[in-house]
């Protein structure tokens, strides 16, 4: 799969493409309803009032801003559509009110038209000619006064312009009286046209008050209903297109998309964000018919749609009857069912009273999600319920497919104390520099048992000192050169640690990793300098078959090679993985994050749900603060170009520790903001580098215990170096730990 690489995808512009939660105002994103748009500008042009209705969900409100903006002369949407009326350049004046909480009636509807920014307010020389707004009778019984100012005030306006006024009021159906609209409407000036829109199945549903004036609801009448398959695939289409196709749906995944909303935009807009989101965040650059599955699970459990998961959960009760009888009315209604077409099926799931469980489904303590139509015949009440019903996967009785646990949960120990154990590995340098590779006793005359390697004493000192690690951290420069003969000495190596502990059958650690400047290979960018990730392809295929987290695709740009894993439930430990490798050259090591990067890691770790307590650490290779301590003086021009964005960006996401490596000089330093906020940065010296590149330092990796008490949070680290001369691992003799007590937030 061929992605375009000019562009940085961002979790902004996924979110962006698709748009469940608001109407389309770009007429480029708009899709479809061709006919509804030409009818709606013809109107216009008549200067008739125009009415939409239909079902929540349908676009109604999305069909107004596209009139609105042709009300205005934009035909852009009209040359797209390649409608003939794409020359008619209209010229209206347009106001645009949504109904809300204060408007409940008539008199309150005219009133906010005339004080709102976005109606009659937005023309200041109104208030230049007719004064301030007067004091009306906002009551149920319509206001004569507060009617002839409302008239002046808009009659003023349309006459400025070609065409008139146009008044787009949104969600009508929810003003509680229209009492005296009728007589409002009729007693009209030329050239002020309302356009109503609201949630009805008729024109006299949409305007309760409609005595007097029917023939003005019948000629301006645009109902909506669902929307064709072919016009749901433009949409998709259109949000691949958003994002310049770098993430894209696949044919079967179209197909079961379409299919599966069954007619209904806001629920395509819906899923199609999940998928989209999903592949994002697991660095694919397709999403699949199976992702929309699993989608379509992700917003019943997560309830992304709230309102809808509340009116399912409330349909259904406790009953896995009552579930079934409904999902099988779901599927077979059209608009409604006879109960001979649904009762077979629903005996054959289990439910054996259908006919008491519709009665149910009819109960306000059900939420009254089905009618009754005929004899025997039966609906329900929204459609885009009945499209949500069938989507979604069934919440009672067998669950569809199995749950996945985190690996390795933090300890939970008395009261609300709990804690977690790592190790932090850091610069191992598989290759030319390898250290342990590199000693006389790993010639080919040596025993193979014999021979020093780097996971053989790992092995050791975890089976000496009994260490059980939660996760294993590697910040950066697992190899010398980024070769792929490098990284697979690597996967061998690191793979023997972890089957070490599946064959002492306990639970493997998790792995967290990042790459550093040394796991960027320079032969393969300069191959290809347009496509950034070709350098980093080696990496990926190690970083691919180490981890048991999603797999990135092979040509994922560098800036989106971050990753989060999360450890338990509650309490939990987030471990974000960052590139700080994302600009690195043969001329320049200092690291770059990048804000791209960093905004889409702050994004999604805002949306993680946090139930109970959650300790978030960052990962990366190269420097982010100065260290003054004595075995390592790292100053302020060598650390990441953009250090100071990213430390600030760290502490706004919630990370109190960050690990690194990087300068072969390990550290341990407690950073506070102005403001107070904590963060221990924690160095890892070289693991496995030849002395020529560490000089005195000794090789070394941290074991990390965190605890979280009542107290603060602790955080103990334990540096083991390597004795060259007992070949083995060892803490610092006189050093047994360094601790740390960070608040508890």
């Amino acid at each position: 799969m061929k992605q375009i690489k000019n562009m940085t995808l961002t979790y902004s512009t996924v979110l962006a493409a698709f748009q469940p939660a608001k109407e389309i105002t770009d007429p480029r994103r708009f899709s479809g309803r061709k006919a509804q748009i030409e009818r709606g500008t013809q109107l216009l042009i008549a200067k008739d009032h125009i009415f939409i209705y239909g079902p929540r969900g349908i676009g109604k409100s999305s069909i107004a801003r596209q009139l609105q903006l042709i009300a205005k002369g934009n035909v852009e949407l009209l040359e797209t559509l390649e409608s003939d009326l794409k020359e008619e350049h209209l010229d209206y004046a347009t106001c645009y009110l949504a109904r809300d909480e204060s408007i409940n009636n008539v008199n309150q509807l005219l009133y906010r038209l005339i004080i709102d920014d976005g109606a009659l307010a937005q023309f200041p020389y109104l208030f230049e000619q007719f004064g301030q707004v007067g004091t009306y009778n906002l009551g149920a019984e319509l206001d004569p006064k507060l009617v002839s100012d409302f008239w002046r005030r808009a009659a003023n306006v349309a006459g400025k312009h070609k065409h008139g006024l146009a008044i787009f009021l949104d969600e009508f159906e929810l003003i509680r009286s229209h009492d005296g609209f009728a007589s409002f409407l009729k007693a009209g000036r030329d050239r002020v046209v309302f356009v109503i829109t609201g949630i009805a199945l008729t024109e006299t549903e949409l305007v309760r008050d409609h005595r007097s004036i029917e023939r003005q609801l019948t000629t301006g009448k645009l109902p909506l209903d669902i929307m064709s398959e072919t016009e749901l695939r433009v949409v998709v289409q259109k949000a691949e297109g958003s994002i310049n196709r770098e993430i894209r749906f696949s044919e079967e995944a179209q197909q079961a998309l379409v299919k599966v909303v069954r007619g209904q935009p806001y629920l395509l807009h819906l899923i199609g964000r999940t998928a989209l989101l999903s592949a994002f965040k697991q660095k694919t650059g397709e999403v699949s018919a199976i992702a929309i599955k699993t989608a379509l699970s992700t917003i019943a459990t997560e309830q992304l749609d709230s309102t809808l998961e509340d009116r399912y959960l409330q349909a259904i009760g406790h009953s896995p009857q009552r579930e079934s009888l409904l999902r099988a009315f779901a599927e077979v209604c059209s608009p409604g069912a006879h109960t001979s077409e649904v009762y077979p099926v629903a005996e054959m799931r289990g439910v054996t009273n259908p006919s008491y469980y519709i009665g149910d489904l009819q109960k306000e303590q059900f939420g009254e999600e089905m009618r009754k139509l005929g004899e025997q015949y039966y609906g329900f009440k929204d459609q885009l319920f009945q499209a949500y019903v069938v989507a979604t996967p069934a919440r009672l009785g067998k669950a569809n497919g199995s749950t996945e646990t985190t690996s390795k949960t933090p300890k939970q120990g008395k009261s609300n104390n709990w804690g977690i154990e790592f190790l932090h590995f850091s610069d191992i340098h598989f290759g030319p520099t390898h250290y342990f590779s590199s000693l006389p006793a790993t010639g080919d005359q040596i025993p193979e048992a014999d021979k020093p390697t780097f996971e053989k004493y790992v092995i050791d000192a975890i089976d000496h000192d009994k260490i059980n690690p939660s996760a294993i951290v590697i910040s950066g420069d697992v190899t010398q050169n980024g070769t792929t003969s490098e990284f697979t000495k690597a996967a061998k190596s690191l793979n023997a640690i972890l089957n070490h502990f599946k064959d002492k059958n306990i639970e493997a650690p998790v792995v967290v990793i990042c790459p550093g400047n040394h796991d960027v290979n320079w032969a393969a960018s300069k191959a290809d300098p347009e496509a950034r990730y070709m350098p980093f392809q080696a990496y990926l295929t190690f970083r691919n078959g180490l981890t048991t987290a999603n797999k990135f695709d092979s040509n994922v740009d560098p800036e989106r090679m971050y990753e989060i894993q999360t450890l338990g439930v509650a309490p939990s430990v987030v471990f974000t993985s960052l590139n700080s490798a994302v600009v690195e050259n043969e001329a320049d090591h200092r690291g770059y994050v990048g804000s791209s990067q960093l905004e889409n890691v702050t994004r999604e770790l805002n949306a993680i749900k946090v139930i109970g307590e959650q300790l978030r650490i960052a990962v990366f290779h190269h420097h982010l603060i100065p260290v003054p301590s004595i075995e390592a003086r790292i100053e302020a021009e060598k650390l990441m170009a953009d250090a100071p964005h990213v430390k600030q960006k760290l502490r706004e996401a919630g990370i109190r520790i960050a690990l690194h490596g990087h300068r072969h000089h390990g550290h341990a330093e407690l950073s506070t903001s102005d403001q107070g906020s904590q963060l221990l940065v924690i160095g890892c010296g070289s693991s496995g580098v030849i002395v020529k590149e560490r000089g005195e330092q000794r090789l070394q990796f941290n074991r990390i215990l965190v605890s979280v008490t009542d107290a603060g949070i602790e955080v103990r680290i334990t540096v083991y170096e390597f004795d060259a001369s007992l070949r083995r691992w060892t803490p610092v003799p006189g050093e047994p730990h360094r601790s740390f007590l960070l608040d508890r937030v």
